[in-house]
């Protein structure tokens, strides 16, 4: 799958490789629908060009604390690459249904709420015209909306494969909320998973 955030001077934020891995459970509330929920390790990245790193001492403003800084990024000149990881654990709740009788077709909507284990993303401070990393301006908790169709793939005695696409965007901020802009996670990709 991939992802779309971002942070950074730059608006050319582009979308980097994510997955997930997890495991839950379904419960069925009544013929071809259930509820499902569980717990997952998620990996989101996206990729910005960022300007040379720098390793001479400099100070910054962040919400009215002076910090000092000896590595950090340009906002402008020489352009790279910068990978920004981040790592959530979420908690999912869905509810699933088929969607025609004769046809192994699932539909999955749900909510999720993650919660932010680490990140390497960099802060752009307008002052400095620097791109640092900075633990606090993001949000540790996040809301996330998805939706999938999966269709089964192979049916056993004892379990079932489904693949499909799945989309997901968060309904809360990446940022903390002190941050004059706002940005929110957007992930595409295909699900696969095998139901016991």
């Amino acid at each position: 799958g991939n992802t779309i955030p971002s942070f950074s001077a730059s608006a050319e934020i582009q979308k980097s490789f994510a997955f997930s891995i997890g495991a839950g459970v379904r419960k069925k509330m009544f013929k071809n629908a259930f509820v499902v929920t569980g717990l997952q390790y998620s990996r989101y990245s996206t990729r910005a060009p960022v300007g040379n790193q720098v390793a001479i001492d400099t100070s910054v403003n962040y919400n009215g604390r002076t910090e000092s800084l000896s590595n950090y990024y340009r906002a402008s000149g020489p352009q790279k690459t910068y990978t920004t990881h981040y790592h959530y654990l979420e908690l999912p709740l869905a509810f699933e249904y088929r969607l025609f009788k004769n046809v192994p077709l699932q539909l999955q909507h749900g909510l999720s709420v993650g919660y932010l284990l680490s990140s390497n993303a960099l802060y752009f401070d307008p002052g400095a015209r620097v791109l640092y990393k900075n633990s606090h301006w993001l949000r540790n908790t996040g809301w996330h909306l998805f939706t999938s169709v999966d269709y089964r793939l192979l049916k056993a005695s004892s379990f079932s494969l489904y693949a499909g696409p799945q989309v997901q965007y968060s309904i809360s901020p990446m940022q903390q909320r002190q941050e004059a802009s706002k940005h929110y996670l957007f992930f595409t990709g295909i699900q696969s998973r095998i139901t016991f």
